[in-house]
């Protein structure tokens, strides 16, 4: 899950949150509680994405002498072998 995907969980969950809740207090009915529990559960999942989730950086193996190389590496800088 991408920080994107994690930050529409979190904005979903708010709003099953709380829809039920502003449309109880406006209409006047009944509210068991079932969406903001499902929408707090979403909520909790996307918080939970957002902070564990590891940065990826691309980066490039030598193919000669297996040193990482980072992402815009022409050479490698141990053996001088071209990075493809």
């Amino acid at each position: 899950m991408r920080r994107l995907e994690a930050t529409v969980a979190i904005v979903l969950g708010l709003i099953l949150m709380f829809a039920p809740i502003l449309s109880s207090g406006l209409f006047g009915q009944g509210n068991d509680g079932t969406a903001t529990v499902i929408g707090a559960f979403i909520l909790l999942v996307g918080v939970i994405v957002l902070a564990f989730k590891k940065d990826v950086t691309k980066s490039k193996l030598c193919r000669v002498c297996g040193k990482q190389l980072p992402e815009g590496a022409a050479y490698c800088d141990r053996c001088g072998n071209i990075a493809r």
